[in-house]
């Protein structure tokens, strides 16, 4: 790998982490009902997305362990956000959302577009943020293919 290579990565990471920072801090200050993570924001979308999911499947999504991914969605449940789905199968722990967590991610969808494209707003088109994250998946299903 060159150098140039090396140091577009690391910028990458930096960039996205920063970003994700700076969305959520602003999420925060828009008085969302929840005070939630970012990391348990990603886990309501992943359960959002998948309809239900185990701790152990969160935990592998997240990258994290199976411990970390409990404590995550037993803060979402307190809150009302997340529930045990019914299962065929009593040792396994399904997660859900509730109508609850439903509504609350709609509404953290509609605050962080409306903050991403306030700030971006004179410095890039709508069109050119759909080309940029259509180039991110792209480049994540190549990387997904390996």
């Amino acid at each position: 790998m060159n150098d140039e290579m090396k140091e577009a990565l690391t910028r990458f990471d930096l960039s996205l982490m920063n970003i994700n920072k700076y969305i959520s801090d602003m999420l925060q200050e828009t008085g969302l009902k929840h005070m939630i993570s970012r990391e348990q924001l990603e886990a309501l979308i992943m359960i959002r997305s998948h309809r239900r999911l185990t701790i152990n499947e969160l935990a592998d999504l997240q990258d994290i362990f199976k411990t970390a991914a409990s404590k995550r969605i037993h803060k979402l449940e307190k809150m009302g956000l997340v529930q045990q789905a019914a299962s065929d199968n009593k040792r396994i722990k399904l997660m859900e959302m509730t109508d609850e967590g439903i509504q609350f991610l709609e509404e953290v969808k509609e605050k962080m577009a409306w903050i991403v494209s306030e700030c971006l707003k004179g410095h890039f088109s709508t069109e050119e943020i759909v080309q940029f994250v259509d180039k991110l998946q792209a480049i994540e299903q190549t990387l997904k293919q390996r």
